[in-house]
């Protein structure tokens, strides 16, 4: 067996447990702060922080790639702690670590100060944004979890849209250091008490959870390793996309304002492709997933093939639907590839590659155009998406992997 752990597909619980619909309002509230306060309002301080503090913007950004690399290496320990203890106890611990995190940062006067505060930042993201909190759905409800799943990243999709304006507005009321602090007064008012309340699975889910009836079913021993570097692939492909596509555009004749407006439209996006998940309910999330992968590949090359306005358009519109598609199946594709009493650990190694490519992305696509050009480098990305798809071909699902017995 690969370092991925699988079970038996009728191990997964059949009735809908308890306090599972309690369990996933609270996960949408959790996101939702955690999200806005730990990820997405950091490009509203940098400004400021430099302004005051006369530091690079790359030093600045440093300590939030910094606090992902913490991140994706702590995220298979934590779910494996999630397998085995459930999700309260590192949920909130992790929430702690993310309300200590904010109000450091907002102390910052030297580098290590500002280096600590992303490292216990770091630590809040692995244990409270989606990944615990699809592994807590997922241990609460194994066969029903893609639409929790699905209402939890309709939810936290927001969570840009709330704070990114709710920051900017503490900043020109207070200044930075004043608005860091009310965020974490909101990140501890809302995610403390509600991963302490958190219900806790029955005694009967948490055997149904955690039981396998058959050892001797496994998925193909490499299909971790497919499925690893597809993801890699993918997620590489995806950051460096965001990171550059805006000079791409301006590269391209757009004016600044016209590229950023377009490339907004894939945030949008991500709702339309996670609603298409309800649509496509009766594909399996495998079928799903490697449509997405292909699509996206596509969009990627209107660009190129067609030098319109509605051909850019359509690219974010694809890659945003896509990329939001992707959200929800990835866990509901760990279900079904490896069954639902290891998810913690499996979705959390995965996690680890992911976010470790999405470090290294944006560095290594940034050398390509003074090579092969905007045009070489940008189907170098489509090469990239590609190549995942192609093997995810070639991972198979526990049904298909495993001999049926007539």
């Amino acid at each position: 067996m690969t370092s991925f752990e699988t079970e038996h597909p009728s191990s997964s619980l059949q009735t809908k447990p308890a306090g599972l619909g309690w369990l996933i309002g609270q996960l949408c509230l959790i996101e939702l702060v955690a999200w806005g306060v730990l990820y997405y309002s950091f490009s509203v301080y940098i400004s400021a922080m430099v302004a005051e503090l006369g530091w690079s913007s790359n030093r600045l950004v440093f300590g939030f790639s910094f606090a992902l690399i913490i991140s994706g290496t702590l995220a298979p320990f934590i779910g494996r702690w999630i397998d085995r203890r459930g999700a309260r106890r590192v949920m909130f611990s992790s929430a702690l670590s993310g309300v200590l995190g904010v109000l450091l940062w907002s102390w910052t006067y030297s580098i290590w100060i500002y280096f600590v505060a992303w490292a216990l930042i770091g630590i809040a993201m692995a244990g409270t944004l989606y990944a615990p909190a699809f592994a807590a759905v997922v241990q609460f409800h194994p066969k029903g979890s893609r639409n929790g799943i699905l209402v939890i990243t309709l939810i936290g999709a927001l969570a840009s849209t709330v704070f990114l304006p709710l920051a900017s507005l503490f900043t020109e009321w207070w200044g930075w250091r004043s608005s860091l602090q009310v965020l974490a007064l909101i990140l501890a008012s809302v995610t403390l008490p509600l991963t302490l309340w958190m219900p806790i699975p029955s005694v009967h889910h948490e055997e149904s959870y955690r039981t396998s009836h058959s050892s001797k079913r496994k998925v193909a021993p490499w299909g971790f390793w497919g499925l690893m570097f597809s993801f890699m692939l993918v997620s590489a492909a995806g950051i460096a996309l965001h990171v550059h596509v805006v000079v791409f555009l301006v590269k391209r004749g757009f004016s600044l304002h016209v590229a950023a407006s377009i490339v907004g439209l894939a945030g949008v996006a991500k709702i339309g492709g996670r609603l298409a998940v309800v649509a496509g309910g009766r594909f399996s999330a495998m079928t799903l997933l490697r449509a997405s992968f292909f699509v996206q590949a596509f969009v990627l090359a209107l660009p190129l093939l067609y030098a319109s306005t509605w051909a850019v358009v359509l690219m974010m519109v694809g890659f945003g639907a896509t990329s939001g598609a992707r959200t929800v199946l990835r866990p509901a594709l760990i279900v079904e590839l490896y069954g639902a009493s290891h998810f913690g650990k499996n979705d959390g190694l995965l996690q680890m590659a992911t976010t470790f490519a999405k470090a290294l992305g944006p560095l290594g696509f940034g050398l390509l155009p003074g090579l092969l050009g905007w045009n070489g480098a940008w189907c170098v990305l489509i090469l990239l998406v590609s190549m995942g798809g192609v093997l995810l071909t070639f991972v198979k699902t526990a049904e298909e992997a495993i001999p049926q017995v007539v």
